[in-house]
């Protein structure tokens, strides 16, 4: 054992130690807070970004699922036999009521079976009745139809009629299952883009909306005017828009979006411009036709550059301080946490009263751990012959009640069992007192065994005999079962011990078992013995 002098006090080895290490704390928890402050702010960029698209596809849907729904309302009209294919007033009216109620709509014609169609328009009010036999995309349609078909948006195709590109939409009208006739809504990309500026404005929000990466279906900057289109250029080109950035988005050299990670339901990527760079976000969907379409918005790098060096300049310095702080942490944790966990391990045996598996506490550098190991060794040493004139059974079930009232006295039903030698005056007359003694030993522990085995508690020796008692100071409801059970365990390890005598030629052990059940006074009965101001109580005691 090294001498007191050698000692270091815990309070020096918290100071330099812990001192030192929660100045480096400080970096540390920066070190945290700023990985969390990244992954929040990817969170947070990619949700952003996320959102993004997500809004713009609701806003795409917005101005053009009503359209499908109001014309999928008129075709069950017809099919209900509500309306009448045949009557040119009720169909006018149907059709002004439902270009009405969807803004979005240039048009909208009606075309029979043999080809004729009724054709109106929303702002000029103007109804045309013609026959398109003449119109071979016509004649195409209604060949492909059938009263099976669904609602089937055909994507962009050129309208002689209107003049412009229509996001073309063809619905079936049935009556009973018969097909006859076809519903066609127009809706102009001039309309979709005036329908994009006004979304920007009021929410500052630039949604774009492409059938390919060159092919401009609808952009906030071609509502006041269209490039030059035709039946043979359908859709102006991303040149053709006044939106530099939209112009780049496309085409190379592009960066990913590092910052932001990967997007779960989007694409996105960044480009470079003169005065910025550009994070693109966007998603393809077979929205309103078979090919599909790209659906997107962009916004300027300013918004999260200056976020993500900020962090990134933090991270540099915490990440060194967290390098120290874990080194030191783990030197000083080792140097405290391996005699302390020794303390524990040791406690643990004392708190399962196995005071003969406690091992002796090393002495440490530490002089409050040392002066703990002293105290607990000792402390071991005195339970351990403490034990011997306690009842270890009742200790432990005082100790699981863990209240003073655990000794309180009264009155309870218990059961009682006395045992004692047959003859034991004459069997111990031919022992010594040593040999005697290491009998006796030996029996009581087959005794006391059966008794701890079955619940019990031994209340004292009577010379050669034992009584024991169930049913307290723990209530134990099946308390004379437990009795008889021990009897007969005793009995059995008495027969037992008895054949092995028998073979080395000592004479038998005959052994007489009383049991009782009835009320008795248990508790803590006796006088009190003071020191100073501590009370120090009598053992368990019974009174009958």
């Amino acid at each position: 054992m090294s001498a007191p002098g050698r000692r270091i006090p815990i309070a020096t080895l918290l100071a330099f130690g812990f001192g030192g290490l929660m100045l480096l704390a400080v970096g540390s928890v920066l070190l945290m807070s700023v990985q969390g402050a990244r992954e929040n702010n990817r969170s947070l960029l990619r949700d952003r970004v996320e959102g993004r698209t997500l809004m713009a596809i609701e806003r795409v849907r917005a101005q053009l699922d009503p359209v499908q729904a109001q014309v999928e309302y008129l075709a069950r009209l017809f099919e209900e036999r509500q309306a009448d294919i045949g009557d040119e007033d009720q169909l006018t009216r149907l059709l002004f009521g439902a270009v009405s109620a969807t803004p979005q709509v240039f048009g909208m014609a009606v075309v029979r079976m043999d080809l004729s169609a009724l054709r109106i328009e929303r702002d000029s009010g103007a109804i045309v009745r013609a026959s398109w036999s003449d119109r071979p995309d016509i004649v195409e349609l209604m060949a492909n139809l059938s009263a099976k078909s669904v609602t089937r948006w055909y994507g962009p195709v050129w309208s002689s009629a209107v003049g412009h590109t229509l996001l073309s939409m063809v619905v079936p009208l049935t009556v009973s299952g018969r097909l006859i006739g076809m519903l066609m809504p127009e809706i102009t990309i001039a309309d979709v883009s005036r329908y994009l500026a006004a979304l920007r404005r009021e929410t500052g929000q630039l949604v774009f909306m492409l059938l390919d990466e060159e092919q401009v279906i609808a952009h906030p900057g071609l509502a006041d005017a269209l490039p030059a289109i035709g039946p043979l250029r359908l859709l102006p080109t991303v040149d053709d828009v006044s939106d530099p950035v939209l112009a780049r988005a496309f085409r190379a050299p592009r960066r990913p979006m590092s910052a932001v990670g990967d997007l779960p339901l989007s694409h996105g990527h960044i480009i470079d411009m003169p005065d910025d760079f550009y994070i693109v976000i966007y998603r393809r969907e077979a929205l309103y036709g078979q090919q599909p379409w790209i659906v997107g918005t962009y916004a300027p790098g300013t918004e999260v550059g200056a976020e993500v060096r900020r962090v990134y300049a933090i991270a540099t310095i915490g990440g060194v301080m967290l390098v120290l702080a874990v080194g030191l942490t783990m030197w000083i944790g080792r140097r405290i946490s391996r005699p302390i966990g020794r303390l524990a391990q040791a406690a643990r045996q004392v708190e399962g009263l196995d005071f003969q598996a406690v091992d002796r506490l090393a002495p440490s550098r530490v002089r409050e751990i040392d002066e703990a190991a002293r105290a607990f060794n000792a402390m071991a040493a005195g339970l351990a012959w403490f034990e011997t004139y306690l009842p270890r059974a009742l200790v432990r079930q005082l100790l699981r009640r863990g209240d003073h009232q655990a000794v309180a006295s009264e009155e309870r039903e218990i059961t009682v069992m006395f045992t004692d030698i047959v003859d034991s005056s004459i069997f111990a007359s031919r022992l010594s007192r040593l040999a005697l003694a290491e009998f006796l030993n030996c029996h009581f522990t087959l005794v006391g065994g059966s008794v701890d085995k079955s619940g019990g508690t031994i209340d004292k020796y009577t010379g050669d005999g034992v009584m024991a008692f169930w049913g307290a100071p723990i209530d134990q409801p099946n308390h004379a079962r437990r009795a008889c059970r021990a009897a007969r365990r005793i009995a059995a390890r008495i027969a037992t011990d008895n054949d092995a005598r028998r073979r080395v030629g000592l004479p038998i052990v005959r052994v007489r078992v009383g049991i009782h059940t009835g009320l008795a006074l248990v508790g803590n009965i006796g006088a009190h013995r003071l020191a100073g101001h501590t009370e120090t109580m009598a053992l368990y005691r019974l009174v009958f």
